[in-house]
């Protein structure tokens, strides 16, 4: 390798080691930066390499497609963007802007997109300058190992660290990124890589050379023993990091990697590959994704809510099917069509493929499957001309690039910078196995583009309504609220902040809107709001249009109103909003937790009883015996508690709960009865024991009662019920001299206590 090829390919590596270091060089200053160096690289290339870079047509092409869609999106043709031209006209900023919806993100994405184009370019360029694939190889797992090393370690060290970063961390291994998903997918693409290595050196020759020429096996084993024991060591950092996402794509490329090297699967490579990962998923103690994968319950909330993301992404991109909002803009742009049911900011659609239906239409998505399409078909090309022992390597490079597109079904890898710079290098050797190519002169105008994106990127916030119009917050600085609400429907703190506005100014549609939007991602909110804005003097029903129409937020205006003492109007709202179906067992259960603490008994238990028709379990019957029993009612309190029993019959609360209606009903022996046979179920539970002894004390069973009283105070000697009913259960077996010591005691630490005195003095 030429010396000058081989400084300009450790210097491209130190740059995305560099961008690595950076938690994957995800901020604009950090693309900016990269994106600077890279132009800097392939500038340099083209003064230090004598040979006039080379680019097939295809190449050509994908740079005019890529350049041209850019210009349209930057372009003020309002026609293309009718749903961002509306909202400009909303704040009346005109339309003669550039058509994506937030430049500041389109020009990060240039700046990130462009680093990528340069760095493939440079791979190429240094290939057909003496770049060995090997070589090439070689040193991208150098840098990913180094990466996936210090996964592993944070891991199983407990180290929280990562460099520039002060932000939250997820669960599982993530290296000097934040995001373990997208540390996984760049493990998946170096697991890919050196089990190729690896199945390379230990493979046979190919037959048709002589026997003596084949290495011998421990020959073979030495040179393949360190890209196993590196594939190893990308597998423990998948399996490390949690994600369900990367394991697949690994599975993706090294399946694909066998029918690459041969046409069909190799049977060689498959053993070698499944031994490395099988040696790998052993020693990595796999629990934890196993775990994962047992959880993969297509109806959990984050599998129910990434599909709702791809779906209501795919929908929106339907208000610009064309050429979509612009590059980089989806988590600004999709704001608007995100429903308040659906909490948080959404940065990504978490498929790279409806990502780019969203930013550039259908056109930006023709064109990306098509340039995929046509970089597949000649990097197949170019390993069939390949010999076996070059083949494999070669093979696993392209099968790597393969692994991230998948991945990039269910995540956002290409997003990050760090990760998209080891792919694009992976697509420029791609590229390069097709040999020939035109000498152009067109290269230089990539680095001149690439430059002034980063120059933009850090010295030009773009910040104006009219080049961010989807940007909420600058709505709000102008102060447009309505328009702001409208921007961002998921934003609670922005919904309370524009309804109670509206509120006060009495524009009372559009403060009831704002509202339905908080209230129904967080119902809790409901109570604090109307603590703000309730007037005892306003009819309920305009409260009622504050609501979203869920039983949850309807029976926290009743609880409202219940503690404003409006026990009837929110008995009403009650029966009108909340759902009688197993939906709205949450809902009254909240609401008669509420009367039960402002001693409403009576319709606490008409709205127990309630629920039994939305739902009955063992537990609602049990509330219900409660609230029947206290108020007296005991032949329907005993009614459901014995309901509660015969549902769960191992449960010794719903036992005890029967004893204590029993007691009341002057049915001391069936009372006790119940009691020890809640004890039987719960022999841990010292209420039912403290409960018993007290029974058995009334019934003058005393020694049962001082069994019973002194195995409480084993667990709990500060117990005064305990200690003072011992007290007189002892009186009552005539052991006077030991209720007095025990009293003694007690007054020692309680002096103050006139029961205990009182006691006492009956001891003598």
């Amino acid at each position: 390798m030429p010396p000058r090829v081989r400084a300009l390919w450790i210097s491209f590596l130190v740059v995305w080691a560099a961008a690595l270091f950076v938690f994957g060089a995800v901020k604009p200053w950090a693309i900016a930066a990269t994106s600077l160096a890279m132009a800097a690289l392939y500038g340099t290339s083209l003064i230090l390499l004598p040979d006039p870079p080379r680019m097939s047509k295809a190449g050509l092409w994908f740079l005019a497609g890529f350049a041209g869609i850019l210009l349209l999106q930057a372009l003020p043709l309002p026609f293309l963007y009718p749903y961002t031209t509306r909202l400009r006209e909303t704040h009346g900023v005109g339309t003669l802007w550039p058509g994506t919806a937030d430049t500041f993100l389109s020009v990060r994405f240039t700046a990130q997109a462009a680093a990528y184009v340069l760095a493939a370019l440079l791979v190429i360029r240094l290939r057909q300058a003496g770049l060995s694939t090997s070589s090439a190889i070689r040193g991208l797992l150098l840098v990913a190992g180094l990466e996936a090393a210090w996964g592993v370690v944070r891991a199983l060290g407990g180290i929280d660290w990562i460099p520039f970063y002060d932000g939250p961390r997820t669960g599982g291994a993530s290296g000097t990124l934040v995001n373990r998903n997208n540390f996984g997918g760049l493990c998946a693409m170096g697991l890919v890589l050196a089990s190729a290595l690896s199945t390379a050196r230990f493979s046979w020759p190919p037959r048709r050379e002589d026997e003596a020429s084949r290495p011998s096996l421990g020959r073979r084993a030495e040179a393949g023993l360190g890209w196993a024991l590196l594939a190893a060591l990308f597998s423990a950092a998948i399996l490390l990091s949690h994600s369900r996402g990367a394991a697949l794509a690994a599975i993706a490329g090294l399946v694909v990697l066998p029918f690459l090297h041969r046409g069909r699967a190799s049977l060689a490579g498959l053993a070698a590959v499944l031994a490395a990962g099988t040696v790998a998923f052993v020693a990595s103690n796999p629990s934890g994704m196993l775990d994962r994968f047992g959880a993969m319950d297509p109806f959990a909330l984050s599998g129910e809510q990434r599909w709702r993301i791809w779906e209501l992404t795919t929908s929106a991109a339907g208000s610009q099917p064309l050429l979509g909002f612009g590059v980089g803009t989806h988590p600004h742009a999709f704001h608007p069509f995100q429903p308040a049911t659906l909490p948080g900011q959404v940065q990504h659609a978490h498929n790279e493929y409806v990502n780019v239906l969203f930013e550039a239409g259908v056109v930006g998505l023709l064109f990306t499957l098509a340039v995929l399409g046509i970089w597949i078909s000649r990097a197949w090309r170019g390993l069939r001309p390949l010999h076996s022992p070059d083949r494999l390597p070669a093979a696993g490079l392209v099968a790597a690039a393969l692994a991230i597109l998948a991945h990039s079904l269910i995540d956002f890898d290409l997003r990050i910078t760090g990760v998209g710079l080891m792919w694009a290098a992976l697509v420029g050797l791609g590229a390069a196995l097709s040999r020939g190519g035109e000498p152009v002169r067109a290269t230089p105008w990539v680095v001149t583009g690439a430059s002034l994106a980063a120059g933009l990127l850090l010295f030009t916030p773009l910040k104006t309504l009219a080049l961010s119009p989807y940007d909420h917050a600058l709505a709000v600085g102008a102060g447009n609220m309505e328009t702001a609400a409208a921007l961002f429907p998921a934003h609670p703190a922005l919904q309370r902040q524009a309804g109670l506005g509206f509120w006060d100014e009495g524009a009372l549609e559009k403060s009831a809107a704002c509202f339905r939007r908080l209230f129904a991602q967080r119902p809790e909110e409901v109570e604090p709001v109307l603590e703000v804005i309730y007037d005892p003097a306003r009819p309920v029903a305009a409260y009622e249009t504050l609501l979203p129409g869920t039983s949850e937020t309807a029976a926290r205006l009743a609880s409202f109103l219940a503690k404003q003492g409006e026990w009837a109007k929110g008995m009403e709202v009650f029966e009108r909003g909340v759902s009688k179906g197993p939906e709205g067992a949450a809902s009254h259960d909240y609401l008669a937790t509420t009367l039960r603490g402002l001693g409403q008994w009576g319709l606490e238990a008409r709205v127990r009883d309630r629920r039994l028709d939305a739902k009955s379990d063992a537990w609602a019957f049990g509330a219900a015996g409660e609230a029947w029993h206290r108020l007296g009612i005991h032949d329907r309190a005993l009614e459901r508690a014995v309901t509660a029993e015969r549902i769960d019959p191992s449960n010794g609360s719903w036992t005890a709960l029967k004893a204590e209606i029993l007691a009341m009903k002057g049915d001391e022996l069936g009372a006790m009865e119940a009691l020890t046979e809640a004890l039987r179920k719960s022999p841990a539970d010292l209420n039912h024991r403290l409960r018993r002894a007290e029974l058995a004390l009334s019934g003058r069973t005393y020694r049962l009662a001082a069994e019973d009283f002194r195995e409480v105070l084993r667990s709990r000697p500060g117990e005064r019920r305990a200690a003072l009913g011992l007290a007189r259960a002892l009186i009552g077996l005539d052991q006077r001299d030991s209720a007095k010591l025990l009293l003694d005691e007690w007054l020692g630490k309680h002096p103050e206590d006139g029961e205990a005195i009182d006691l006492r003095g009956r001891s003598r």
